[in-house]
């Protein structure tokens, strides 16, 4: 649970940290009113509220059957779902986003719940075929 919420943390810490040096310094910054969600048309809102929930069932999951790496999968899901909860609420209207690549624009946020989603996928998996053997 520790490596969880510690995961969880550091990626809203990090995430924070970028989006205000962004908000300085880069000249790609968007600010997501919902449009769009890492390219792809999803309410914001919705998918950071999916994103927490599945994250909290994953730790529930882990606390009966240790599978290694779920605490950090899940942590990066939600501390991607924090930080952008956070933007929501505390800066201007919309998340901020600015790493652009072609037509889309994301934020180091949407990197973690990007690369937590298949990640979880990944280990629970390794874990079910392990588990068979």
């Amino acid at each position: 649970m520790r490596t969880f919420w510690g995961t969880a943390l550091l990626v809203s810490f990090v995430d924070g940290v970028t989006k205000w040096y962004a908000q300085l310094y880069s000249p790609t910054v968007v600010y997501n009113l919902g449009q769009t969600r890492f390219g792809m048309p999803l309410n914001v809102q919705v998918a950071i509220t999916l994103a927490m929930i599945f994250a909290l069932l994953v730790v529930i999951i882990q606390q009966r059957h240790r599978v290694p790496g779920l605490d950090y999968m899940a942590g990066m899901m939600m501390g991607g779902a924090i930080a952008n909860v956070v933007s929501l609420v505390a800066g201007p209207p919309g998340v901020l986003d600015f790493i652009r690549i072609g037509d889309i624009v994301f934020n180091i946020a949407d990197v973690f719940l990007w690369v937590g989603a298949p990640g979880l996928i990944y280990v629970v998996a390794r874990a079910v075929v392990r588990e068979q053997r």
